[in-house]
């Protein structure tokens, strides 16, 4: 008797998924400030310097929010009708904006004042930039063209009409102040410099362009439109480097992250895609309540802000690391505090004096007599103590634990065998309950196949053991419909697969350079 094994009661766990470093990194924002603003969110850009602001383009105005307080800073309503495009200047003192009037307008951040208004295009401005030269203003319209402005003069220096439908994206290069990239509906990306008149080069991106961004060191032309990412090498003549899906639906921003090593896409399946540049693989998601038009984010990822459809703006800070652990620094400050209040740790525990009340924590013992059965072989009681209704709803594992213990002993049939209808009853539904947990499926298949055994026939004449068999053989009936589900949707995915492998080997398709 005394080389009795205790019971080994398992605790099954749900298994989760591993966190990547990758995650662990996103994982480091604070929790987002969500505000909601009138109309969907045109664009949102982030000042380079501290504290960051955010200027949120909606409705008829642009509002710059501090990224700490989530609060509005100032507010640009110098707009007749809907305003587009807010951007900053590098130094983040001025921000210029495009509007449906077709004006591009430049404000003084501080003041609020409008300081220049640059009129010329004959259609809305939906994006403008500044050059790095800090001395020029990149706009484009749907009028089907794109300008090149003086900000001293307000005058138009360069004007290009060679797209053929709205233009609604661009950006400037970052390593030369001549270098200007447009994107059009009409499926077309063109790179112009501006010291000619001509187009460098023109590109197809095979859909709509919603968004085109240069990388860090200005050698890679990155558009969006459609569900396709594209990346052309800007130094050969926009050669098409990569085509990337990563959304099942139409991309409509771009933004550079992680000081260009990562590449943000939003979209309008609700995604913010983040893809690894150095090998365009997928490395995490961020998942938002609406369709995504606009994000912006610092460029070493202190701010990232995202603005919907239905005119909500996320903004999420990077949280700053202490040196010391968490738990430290919990200690420390205990320490402190005892040290100024004059306090010591006991040294020992107290005894209770005359008056005090006492309390002692009791401990279930249903293992032990469930234990004490086993040992004695009453299989029988060992199961009736362990499905008390405690056991069954709040730990099932115990009476899973004991079963498989049973089955192991063989001693299944005598435990189950001689029993009341409504212990029959009792048992049945304790397995309707858990068969479709697939770590105590298999334990509790052997349970009820070992109850037909026993009982057979006999449960015809059991009307509460007879409901409990056909309420489970309803949730088998589902688990299995379930599974060919699962196994139809896995079929399906490796298609998805199989052709998504097959386009990926297909060669690069080389670009016609347009003169």
């Amino acid at each position: 008797m005394g080389n009795f094994k205790q019971l080994n009661t398992k605790i099954f766990t749900k298994s989760s998924p591993e966190l990547s470093d990758e995650a662990i990194y996103w994982k480091k924002f604070s929790a987002p400030a969500i505000l909601k603003e009138f109309g969907p969110i045109d664009n949102i850009d982030v000042s380079t310097v501290e504290p960051h602001y955010l200027a949120v383009t909606c409705s008829v105005r642009v509002q710059v929010y501090n990224s700490v307080t989530k609060t509005v800073y100032k507010n640009f309503t110098r707009f007749k009708e809907t305003a587009y495009g807010g951007k900053f200047r590098q130094d983040g003192k001025l921000l210029c904006a495009g509007g449906h009037e077709g004006e591009v307008k430049l404000f003084d951040v501080g003041s609020k004042n409008l300081l220049r208004i640059c009129k010329g295009h004959e259609g809305p401005v939906h994006r403008c930039y500044f050059c790095i030269n800090n001395s020029q203003l990149f706009s484009c319209s749907d009028d089907k063209s794109v300008a090149v402005w003086d900000i001293a003069s307000e005058k138009m220096v360069n004007q290009y009409k060679d797209h053929t439908d709205y233009v609604r994206a661009g950006c400037v290069s970052p390593i030369s102040a001549d270098i200007i990239v447009s994107g059009g509906y009409d499926n077309r990306v063109m790179m112009y410099d501006t010291r000619t008149n001509d187009v460098a080069f023109t590109l197809n991106h095979g859909a709509p362009v919603e968004s085109v961004i240069f990388n860090k060191t200005g050698s890679i032309i990155i558009s969006a439109g459609g569900t396709d990412i594209c990346f052309w090498d800007a130094l050969a003549g926009g050669k098409l480097l990569s085509r990337i899906t990563p959304h099942h639906k139409t991309v409509t921003c771009l933004a550079m992250a992680s000081d260009g090593l990562r590449l943000l896409s939003g979209g309008l399946d609700k995604r913010v895609r983040i893809t690894d540049m150095t090998d365009l693989q997928p490395v995490h998601v961020l998942e938002y309540p609406s369709p995504i038009l606009t994000i912006g984010v610092e460029a070493n990822d202190k701010v990232l802000a995202v603005g919907m459809v239905d005119g909500l703006v996320s903004i999420a800070r990077k949280l700053e690391e202490s040196s010391a652990p968490k738990a430290q620094r919990v200690r420390m400050t205990l320490r402190d505090w005892r040290k100024s209040e004059g306090l010591k740790r006991p040294s020992k525990i107290e005894t209770p004096e005359e008056g005090d009340s006492t309390f002692t924590e009791t401990k279930r013992t249903e293992i032990a007599n469930v234990e004490r059965h086993l040992r004695s072989y009453r299989y029988s009681k060992a199961l009736d103590v362990a499905i008390v209704p405690y056991n069954i709803n709040k730990k099932p594992e115990c009476v899973v634990s004991l079963l498989q213990e049973l089955i192991r002993r063989k001693g299944l049939a005598a435990a189950l065998a001689g029993r009341e209808e409504h212990n029959v009853a009792q048992i049945l539904k304790f397995v309707s309950k858990n068969i479709g947990n697939f770590e105590y499926m298999p334990t509790l298949t052997d349970v009820t196949n070992t109850l037909i055994d026993v009982y057979g026939e006999e449960i015809f004449n059991m009307p509460m053991a007879l409901d409990a068999c056909t309420q489970l053989l309803e949730i088998l009936n589902g688990e299995e419909q379930f599974t060919l589900k699962l196994l139809e949707l896995q079929g399906a995915m490796e298609m998805l697969k199989i052709a998504s492998d097959s386009h990926k080997s297909m060669p690069a398709v080389e670009t016609k350079i347009l003169t």
